[in-house]
């Protein structure tokens, strides 16, 4: 049995309950689809969350949502685990005076979902999710790319009367801490493919129409570089990887406080993948934000 606690975590004036599950792996860590091993890592809150949580803080604070002509603003979050960053970007919703509606989709796999529902629960009442906020828990597993196309297909036609045509189902995705075991690595970017990919042109692989893609936001604490440097560089593959400018966050207070440590950044899909296996976009993020070459 997995011993649960609930802490009261505070960034600046805004605080949310985060219960968290602390398991024991009676595995090999080696063993890396273990459910033991699952439920271990997405039962803590770990500190990549917060980084994310604090951006989202102070850009929601600054800056305009974005969706275009669409009533609702959805966001979805990958590998969430306990969801500490959503529940962030909830909160912070709920302090703002706007009329914009939000649904916050969390997600990860069937075996930390109840864990999502428990925070969002221990969160927000019923009263405040039929208002201007939903926040939802769901399955997403990167392995099983037909169910993550079927998601986009549902929610698309969900929402066809609240949107564009041209517009993404999600306006936003953000995921932190998600690099981390090589076997995941494909399956997470042909996740994020497809993700960014509009359901019609899914349905039309032919199709040359460009339309709009949701932001993709990636936050990851740098561990070993030589081990989690192969996803961000096949990452590149398909998308553009752009770092934050200044003016997204308190004029690179994101550089000032968290270099070396984390990194950051956008992912803009290609129009056309790279023929090269692999680009050198994470490299000149990381040389713009370093003293030395870590690649030399």
């Amino acid at each position: 049995m997995a011993e649960t606690t609930v802490s009261a975590v505070c960034i600046g004036s805004l605080s949310v309950n985060v219960v968290e599950e602390h398991s024991k792996v009676e595995t090999d860590l080696s063993d890396e689809k273990a459910e033991g091993l699952v439920k271990f890592i997405a039962g803590k809150a770990w500190p990549a969350g917060l980084v994310l949580a604090e951006y989202f803080i102070w850009r929601l604070r600054n800056l305009p949502l974005n969706c275009g002509p669409k009533k609702t603003f959805k966001m979805l979050e990958l590998g969430a685990g306990t969801g500490v960053t959503s529940l962030f970007v909830g909160k912070t919703l709920q302090t703002m005076q706007t009329t914009q509606q939000a649904e916050i989709y969390v997600s990860d796999l069937d075996v930390a979902v109840p864990l999502i529902v428990k925070n969002i629960d221990a969160n927000f009442t019923r009263s405040e999710s039929t208002q201007q906020l939903q926040m939802h828990g769901i399955e997403l597993d990167w392995t099983k790319y037909e169910d993550t196309r079927s998601l986009l297909g549902r929610m698309h036609a969900l929402a066809l009367s609240d949107m564009d045509s041209d517009e993404p189902v999600f306006d936003l995705i953000y995921a932190s801490d998600v690099v981390y075991f090589p076997h995941l690595f494909d399956p997470l970017i042909q996740t994020l493919v497809i993700l960014c990919t509009h359901p019609e042109t899914i349905k039309n692989s032919t199709s040359k129409r460009r339309r709009k893609q949701p932001e993709l936001l990636l936050t990851c604490r740098m561990r070993e570089l030589s081990k989690e440097h192969p996803f961000y560089a096949k990452l590149g593959k398909y998308f553009h990887l752009v770092p934050l400018d200044n003016c997204e966050w308190d004029n690179g207070v994101f550089w000032e406080k968290y270099r070396g440590e984390y990194v950051m950044f956008r992912c803009v899909l290609r129009e056309v993948a790279l023929e090269s296996e692999e680009s050198d976009d994470f490299e000149t993020i990381l040389q713009g934000m370093m003293d030395v070459d870590l690649f030399s």
